[in-house]
């Protein structure tokens, strides 16, 4: 096992259909976020234990409650290290649409994502 791989989680966020914006839909999206999840738990990758990765890719829920439950995942994940001294990391993966609001912040478009 990867020595790193007890104090590495990995959360996988992004959309490869978006209802409300049919443009932005693509496939590939799909692909790369199977590809990089199965990369972290394969053995001759990086041997992530299947507990320490949340894949969140095309969920159904609201923006919001997606980012709630990354934040639930990674304080639950930091809280379960048995080595606090030892340094964790927290790999997010997402693959999706952005776009620079109205305020000038950066926003990533999620499945519940509306023009």
């Amino acid at each position: 096992m990867n020595p790193h791989a007890k104090q590495t989680c990995l959360v996988v966020l992004g959309s490869s259909e978006y209802p409300n914006c049919k443009d932005l839909s693509n496939p590939q999206f799909k692909r790369s976020a199977v590809a990089v999840r199965e990369y972290f738990l394969s053995r001759s990758g990086f041997d992530l234990p299947a507990c320490n990765v949340l894949d969140l890719f095309d969920g159904n829920g609201k923006s919001s409650e997606q980012i709630n439950n990354v934040a639930e995942f990674v304080h639950g994940f930091l809280d379960k290290i048995s080595d606090k001294t030892t340094p964790s990391n927290v790999i997010l993966y997402c693959v999706s649409h952005g776009h620079i609001a109205n305020d000038g912040k950066f926003k990533i478009c999620l499945g519940d994502y509306s023009a």
